[in-house]
């Protein structure tokens, strides 16, 4: 089964220090900081948006402000132990899960 998308609009991640993240993305990769604007999942939560001059889409890249790490569905020590795919990706499972990096999770307990 082939899927065809149309392209990518954006791709969204997590950046621990906001103005580090201006401060590269503008300042050493050029790209414009397209707009500041509110989370609208969680509106006390700003969005930063990066791209070409234009904003086109496929170009843009958005950050939140977060510390550094993630939340998970699971259970900690369950954390690594399958990996969940899209179904069109299945036939592929052992090339991608060869190709995996081992994770060791850690806890970081914030005051």
């Amino acid at each position: 089964m082939t899927l065809k998308t149309a392209g990518i609009h954006h791709i969204t991640s997590f950046a621990g220090d906001p103005q580090g993240n201006v401060n590269f993305y503008a300042g050493v990769l050029g790209l414009r900081l397209i707009k500041k604007t509110i989370n609208f999942d969680a509106p006390e939560v700003y969005h930063l948006y990066f791209g070409n001059e234009q904003g086109s889409p496929g170009t843009i890249i958005t950050f939140f402000p977060a510390p550094p790490g993630f939340t998970v569905d699971e259970e900690l020590n369950e954390l690594g132990h399958k990996l969940m795919l899209p179904e069109w990706y299945e036939p592929q499972r052992s090339v991608i899960e060869s190709n995996l990096v081992p994770v060791e999770p850690r806890v970081i307990k914030q005051d």
